[in-house]
């Protein structure tokens, strides 16, 4: 059994959710300790709850712990469901990221899963669906994973009632990447989605992006959408419009800050990264790593910079597979250079 201190690090809710993931893939039952122990509410939330016990659904696992506040955690997964389920977070718990972990734990199955999640697609501390759809799904796709997704409806904090469908199909061995030659980008998409907000806030944003994208010298075509939605809210999705760079950036509004902040400030975080030759960006890294883990063989990948969530998630490989390094980095002028030592677990 493997001992994960869940307080390592960014000590948060990702190291619970990988930690199962892994846990589930290689077949190794897993006990966390510590579970966000450096949160002013440490425990286990809600949607933390949720999601270990989708995961403990599908795997047929064993468990125990698993109560609101619950700092342990025993996990002792054995086979995969397949078929179709429906899982409800119960707040605005972001339905993107127990996706993302979802696809992760089912790589190995052998049958196709189709899952429809209830709670926030566009919520703080969270990729957008727009981000998930247009940066991450491209990248894993271009791995070998085979995953469908349908929107049904937005979800924003704090009521959240959003919904999709994944459907995740068998996959064969993933295929190892190199994203070290950055291409020249000169075009940047943009998506923004509101609702219950007046009109002139999304104009004002996408008139700002417009504005400051030629500025810096990109072209940028931009699409908007107002659904309905329980909770009001506005979300802004920019990336690359490139076969090679994976680059992404998201604005969600905030009540005090105006819409020209928020697109000005999305605008710049997608150019510093084009800039800088990144082939992914910092965040996209971070969500990718596990899955790169998983291909058969070496992938090499240029990062702006390892965020707290990345150090994280590569201390966590190294719990599950001691006997070989499997991530190493180095800088490459003023990018990190990040080589993933692919472990074929699907071979």
């Amino acid at each position: 059994m493997r001992e994960i201190d869940g307080s390592h690090g960014e000590g948060g809710g990702q190291i619970l959710r990988t930690a199962i993931a892994f846990s589930i893939l290689t077949q190794t039952p897993v006990r966390i300790n510590n579970i966000r122990a450096n949160r002013p509410q440490p425990g286990l939330k809600p949607q933390h709850l949720t999601v270990v016990r989708m995961l403990a659904s599908l795997s047929s696992a064993d468990t125990t712990g698993l109560f609101i506040g619950s700092s342990t955690i025993l996990f002792h997964p054995h086979f995969l469901k397949t078929g179709n389920f429906r899982f409800d977070v119960g707040t605005a718990g972001s339905v993107v990221l127990i996706a993302q972990t979802l696809i992760l734990a089912t790589l190995k199955t052998k049958k196709k899963i189709m899952v429809e999640l209830t709670g926030g697609t566009d919520v703080k501390w969270a990729p957008s669906w727009d981000y998930f759809t247009n940066v991450f799904l491209p990248i894993i796709k271009k791995l070998g994973v085979n995953v469908e997704v349908v929107l049904l409806k937005r979800g924003y904090y704090p009521k959240g009632g959003g919904s999709i469908r994944l459907i995740i199909h068998p996959s064969s061995d993933l295929n190892p990447i190199s994203l070290v030659n950055p291409g020249k980008v000169v075009d940047i998409k943009g998506f923004i989605h509101s609702h219950g907000l007046p009109a002139h806030v999304m104009e004002r944003m996408r008139q700002t992006v417009q504005k400051e994208t030629m500025q810096n010298g990109y072209r940028c075509q931009i699409q908007s959408d107002n659904h309905p939605t329980i909770s009001p809210g506005i979300i802004l999705t920019l990336w690359t419009d490139a076969d090679d760079r994976f680059l992404g950036a998201v604005g969600l509004g905030e009540r005090g800050r105006p819409a020209e902040t928020i697109a000005t400030e999305s605008v710049q975080k997608i150019v510093s990264d084009i800039d800088s030759g990144a082939m992914v960006d910092q965040y996209l890294f971070d969500q990718i790593l596990g899955f790169l883990v998983c291909a058969d063989g070496k992938s090499q990948i240029l990062t702006p910079v390892l965020s707290s969530h990345a150090k994280t998630n590569i201390w966590l490989i190294d719990q599950f597979f001691h006997h070989k390094k499997c991530v190493r980095c180095s800088n490459n002028d003023s990018l990190v250079k990040v080589d993933v030592f692919g472990m074929n677990i699907l071979g």
